[in-house]
């Protein structure tokens, strides 16, 4: 068997697993991954499958029986996302390194032995977040990257919001099955910006889609284990233009006070 195809059969092999929600077996998987990256010094690979080691890590706490398994899987997240960090920093990809990292402090926060230390890890993780979304402007608009998880996370979403100038584009990588909990999250999620949400997904779990925020929208959508293109024309002056009217709309909402006597 080559190199290509003892990789590709464990990989397929660990995503089996978390399709599954078999989160622990998932993470013995992680394990013989990062171990067969090392070993072979692929270090940009070791350092994927170790962020996601903490993430099956992350997952598996809901499937265990005791709290010192739960704390355990805690631990081991927290371990994963850091060997993580370290390597994306060797490898200077300094966003998913900021991204690891962030990771790194929410999930200790379970672990806080006060409400104060949780809060403290909670925000230290959101300010991470924050700066490990890639803002681009160009004659394009002005564009956001965030990975799909991160984009979930209400502070990020609110500062995104209120960024200024106002994004435009938010270019959403994901690579997780997409379950109906999820699809209805990430529904409102993009609902409260106003801009153009391009969600991709990797084929094998798909759902990847174009999000417009017009009323008049026309459902761009690619399902589950198929390759395909979808496009959007994007026309940055109607947006914008639309953008304001919706932001007057949204102020008087808030302006209202409903009177229960």
């Amino acid at each position: 068997m080559t190199l290509e195809q003892s990789e590709e059969t464990l990989l397929e092999k660990t995503r089996e697993e978390e399709r599954a929600y078999n989160w622990l077996d998932a993470v013995k998987l992680y394990k013989q991954a990062v171990n067969f990256y090392m070993d072979k010094k692929l270090l940009e690979k070791a350092a994927e499958n170790n962020k996601n080691l903490g993430y099956a890590h992350s997952r598996a706490v809901d499937t265990v029986d005791t709290a010192e398994e739960y704390i355990n899987q805690i631990k081991c997240a927290v371990e994963a996302y850091k060997e993580a960090t370290n390597l994306f920093k060797q490898l200077g990809n300094r966003s998913i390194e900021l991204e690891c990292e962030a990771e790194m402090f929410f999930t200790s926060g379970f672990l806080a032995t006060s409400d104060a230390g949780g809060q403290k890890a909670y925000r230290q993780a959101i300010k991470l977040f924050s700066e490990s979304a890639i803002k681009l402007f160009s004659e394009y608009g002005r564009i956001v990257i965030v990975i799909c998880r991160d984009f979930l996370d209400m502070d990020l979403r609110v500062e995104l919001k209120n960024f200024e100038p106002p994004i435009d584009i938010i270019l959403n990588p994901a690579f997780t099955p997409v379950t109906a909990d999820f699809k209805a999250a990430h529904f409102d999620a993009r609902r409260s910006i106003y801009a153009y949400s391009f969600f991709a997904n990797i084929g094998e779990f798909g759902e990847s889609l174009i999000y417009t925020p017009e009323k008049d929208r026309t459902e761009r959508i690619i399902p589950a284990k198929k390759e395909d293109i979808i496009y959007k024309d994007i026309n940055l002056f109607k947006l914008r233009s639309e953008r304001k009217k919706w932001e007057k709309e949204q102020t008087k909402e808030r302006l209202f006070i409903q009177s229960t006597r």
